[in-house]
């Protein structure tokens, strides 16, 4: 191993997903000062900004299924196993929503849909629990806007790692006995 990988992380996969093991480095002091204030500026303006396409998005999502919210929301594991809730606009139809894929490919009846995802990297095409409107928000990534409020509130940042679902948290781990 060279010294330069030591000091950068080294690629491994994780089932067929490729991941970059990084040595963390924490932040300490004015840096840590510096990059919360910057968090707070970016993410002001941008929600600012954003604030008419995420109206009009929210609007979208809300004629195209009024019967639910236009907000998707979940708790994940941010840094030091904190839990927060992370906000999303809803891109997957609401009766599979925090279903596991599995469960929910054998609720719609199409369990051959499983192999199928996972060997695609949990992705297939025109994946039948997402919505019409959620494809193009995905593509766009666009559903990701709500987060600029989870940037302000300080339950993530625009540097460093994103608050992660437990089951990935817990594929990582069992992967890489380091943790």
């Amino acid at each position: 191993e060279s010294s330069l990988s030591s000091h950068i992380g080294k690629l491994e996969l994780i089932g067929d997903t490729p991941a970059i093991s990084v040595r963390v480095t924490p932040l300490v002091g004015g840096a840590r000062i510096i990059k919360r204030t910057m968090d707070i500026v970016i993410g002001g303006i941008m929600l600012i900004l954003a604030a008419i396409p995420m109206a009009i998005i929210w609007l979208v999502v809300k004629i195209s299924d009024p019967k639910h919210s236009a907000f998707y929301s979940e708790n994940r594991l941010s840094r030091y196993n904190q839990k927060v809730r992370i906000y999303k606009f809803r891109s997957m139809k609401p009766e599979f929503s925090g279903m596991s894929p599995e469960d929910a490919f054998k609720k719609m009846g199409k369990p051959e849909l499983i192999e199928k995802y996972r060997s695609g990297g949990d992705f297939i095409p025109n994946d039948p629990r997402i919505t019409r409107v959620g494809r193009f928000l995905r593509a766009s990534s666009l559903d990701e806007l709500p987060q600029l409020w989870n940037v302000l509130r300080g339950d993530m940042s625009f540097v460093g790692p994103r608050p992660e679902r437990k089951y990935f948290i817990d594929k990582i781990m069992q992967h890489d006995s380091r943790y």
